[in-house]
């Protein structure tokens, strides 16, 4: 860590020396990208990447971080120079730790993703902003968090964590995710074995409804453990004879949060730009047609 800081303070200083025209050429070739997540080349040591990104749009007024498998054992102190910043994932960067300054952020959603964080930090500055926490997969065993002290919070996910439930009426609790996801993929299952289409697709329209109506990061994780892309195709754990049950996976799939633990594979695809030609689908409706409410 400390020969990570030495070198960092020593590459800050030639990024300062750098014009106000080559600072922005720098910034052109590492923007953020269309899924906010960071852009970073060769122009950066690998190391400290993520600092001199971060240093670099200090003034970009960013309001949304993606920065899901992004290593980095600590959060850099530079994402403190994003002071508009209200929405931050993370997911499979190996962190240890949150910094305790992170509650000086406007923060409306905080997603820890799969980690290795043991003390979670309070937040208590950020109780008129925080609107969503999701803990992940992680070590933190304690957590001292009153959903009254928090103005506009509506939703916490306990994820895996070791914590002792209940820790508020916002936050769902496992028993209560496992239970849902039997029902949604009990009606996904159904509608495989259904007698008619019309059925099958009366079945899968209540699993998508569910889902969508509880929008839970626990539910939508495991739901899609499994599925991932590769090489352009879409795979899931189901095989032919699960038809309806891989339509309903891809007709959800555009609606699934950042916050959901998924494979990495499926973070930066739109629905649309994957092949779906070897899956046997139904025939019935022919093509996916978004029959959920926008």
């Amino acid at each position: 860590m400390i020969e990570r800081q030495t070198m960092w303070h020593a590459y800050k200083r030639e990024l300062f020396s750098l014009s106000r025209q080559e600072q922005d050429q720098l910034r052109q070739r590492n923007p953020l990208d269309s899924f906010c997540r960071p852009v970073l080349t060769q122009d950066f040591p690998q190391a400290i990447a993520l600092e001199c990104w971060l240093w670099l749009h200090r003034d970009s007024r960013i309001q949304t971080l993606d920065l899901r498998g992004i290593i980095c054992s600590k959060l850099p102190e530079e994402i403190l120079l994003h002071k508009e910043l209200a929405h931050l994932f993370l997911d499979l960067n190996e962190l240890v730790e949150l910094p305790f300054e992170l509650q000086r952020l406007p923060l409306h959603t905080l997603s820890l993703g799969r980690n290795c964080i043991e003390h979670f930090p309070s937040l208590s500055e950020c109780w008129q902003t925080l609107t969503e926490l999701n803990l992940g997969e992680n070590r933190i065993s304690k957590i001292e968090f009153d959903d009254e002290h928090f103005v506009f919070f509506y939703r916490g996910s306990i994820g895996s964590n070791p914590i002792k439930e209940p820790i508020g009426e916002r936050w769902m609790l496992r028993y209560d995710a496992q239970e849902a996801v039997r029902r949604i993929m009990g009606m996904f299952e159904a509608a495989d074995r259904a007698r008619n289409d019309q059925i099958a697709l009366t079945m899968v329209c209540q699993g998508l409804g569910l889902l969508q109506q509880i929008s839970e990061p626990m539910i939508d994780s495991e739901i899609y453990r499994g599925c991932f892309i590769k090489d352009g195709l879409f795979f899931s754990p189901f095989d032919s004879s699960r038809g309806w049950t891989n339509y309903a996976l891809l007709e959800y799939f555009p609606r699934v949060r950042r916050t959901a633990l998924i494979d990495p594979s499926l973070w930066r695809h739109r629905f649309g730009t994957f092949n779906i030609s070897h899956l046997q689908l139904p025939l019935f409706p022919k093509s996916l047609s978004n029959l959920l409410t926008k």
